[in-house]
C-alpha cells in the first residue's frame, strides 16, 4: 500500500474550511434593518406610514421591482447584470485602467450584486473588505435569482436623506406607489 504524503493532507483540509467558509459566507438573513409600519387600501394607495426605529423610512420588500427601475438601474449600474456571477471582470479591468491612469479612485467596477452585500454590511472601505465582497458576492448569486438579487437592491438602496429603498423613496418623493413612477422619475 501506498504512503500518502502529508502535503496532500494539508493541502485537502485547506481546501476543505475554503468550501465551508464559501458555504456559510452569507446570513440566514442578508439585511437585518427594521422597516416602516406601512398601511396600505386594498387599491394600493398608502393610508399610513409610521418611521422605522433606527429612524429611516425603509418599507418591507415589495413583491416585484417595476420593469422600469429594473431597466434604468442595470443600464446605469451594470450592464452586463445578467451575463456574470457576481463579478464583471471587464468593469473591473476598465476601473483599474481609469484609476491608474488618473492616479486616484475615478471608476469603481462593483456590480449591483456587489452592491447589495456592501449594503447588507456596512464596513468600511478597504481592498480587504472588497475582496470580501467578491466572495460574498459569488455566494449571493448562487442563492438568489438575479430577480431577487434586484429585489433585494431595490429594497435596500439610499435614496437620500433618510429614505431607504425604492417603494419608500417612491411615495417620499413622487406620492404614488413605485410602479406607476415614469421613466423621467
Amino acid at each position: 500500500m501506498q504512503k500518502i504524503p502529508r502535503s496532500f493532507f494539508f493541502t485537502d483540509m485547506i481546501c476543505l474550511a475554503l468550501l465551508l467558509a464559501f458555504l456559510f459566507s452569507l446570513p440566514a438573513r442578508l439585511f437585518k434593518s427594521p422597516t416602516s409600519f406601512v398601511i396600505e387600501a386594498s387599491n394600493g394607495n398608502l393610508l399610513s406610514a409610521a418611521i422605522a426605529s433606527d429612524g429611516q423610512w425603509r418599507f418591507p420588500v415589495a413583491d416585484s421591482v417595476p420593469v422600469k427601475f429594473k431597466d434604468c438601474i442595470i443600464a446605469f449600474e451594470d450592464k452586463r447584470f445578467y451575463h456574470h456571477f457576481g463579478i464583471d471582470f471587464l468593469a473591473v479591468s476598465r476601473a483599474m485602467k481609469q484609476n491608474f491612469k488618473a492616479k486616484s479612485v475615478v471608476s469603481g467596477g462593483s456590480t449591483l450584486t456587489m452592491q447589495v452585500i456592501r449594503l447588507s454590511r456596512r464596513q468600511d472601505r478597504t481592498i480587504l473588505q472588497k475582496l470580501l465582497e467578491v466572495i460574498m458576492a459569488l455566494r449571493l448569486e448562487f442563492r438568489y435569482s438575479k430577480e431577487e438579487i434586484i429585489g433585494l437592491y431595490a429594497a435596500n438602496a439610499p435614496f437620500g436623506s433618510n429614505v431607504v429603498g425604492l417603494e419608500a423613496a417612491s411615495w417620499r418623493y413622487y406620492g404614488r406607489d413605485a410602479k406607476t413612477l415614469s421613466w423621467g422619475e
